[in-house]
């Protein structure tokens, strides 16, 4: 039903504009706090990932999400170990697709791409207050670490999925 594409350098305008897209639709919903289109942009992106770190989720030709994965996360996980865990950033399931698997094929994915590569575990970060989200990682085997406070006074959830 789904399938997976790892972006490359050719494909930096099209992850661009699936973020873009996905800031869109946020506000539409009144969801003004998770990203910015300056947040988006690939020079922004491009300090923290590279396009090789990016994959697009497709339904036959079209694109239903896209999500970012990457070895090492600093900004919420100061405390690990190099290469000890793949951290996944930016899930964006594009709204005609929402609430149609994108989002468990998604995590799937990141599961099977830590086993793969021999890493204990999978994470992720996610604003506490995105109630729907954190069911989401729970309903899917992630286990809630700790809720940490951000600069903006906000809150962030920290999840984790052990690897067997």
């Amino acid at each position: 039903m789904y399938s997976l594409q790892q972006a490359t350098e050719n494909d930096i305008d099209k992850i661009e504009a699936v973020l873009i897209k996905k800031v869109e639709e946020l506000q539409l919903m009144g969801i003004t706090d998770q990203w910015s289109k300056q947040s988006v942009s690939w020079d922004t992106l491009k300090t923290k990932s590279q396009p090789d770190n990016y994959y697009f989720v497709y339904h036959n030709e079209d694109i239903a999400g896209l999500f970012c994965v990457v070895d090492e996360d600093k900004l919420y996980w100061p405390d690990d170990a190099p290469k000890t865990a793949l951290y996944i950033h930016k899930i964006s399931v594009l709204h005609p697709y929402r609430g149609k698997g994108v989002s468990k094929y998604i995590l799937d994915a990141f599961k099977q791409m830590g086993r793969d590569i021999g890493v204990k575990s999978v994470k992720l970060d996610v604003r506490a207050h995105s109630h729907k989200l954190c069911s989401l990682y729970e309903r899917n085997g992630f286990e809630l670490l700790s809720i940490e406070d951000l600069k903006d006074g906000d809150q962030c959830a920290l999840y984790e999925y052990k690897l067997k």
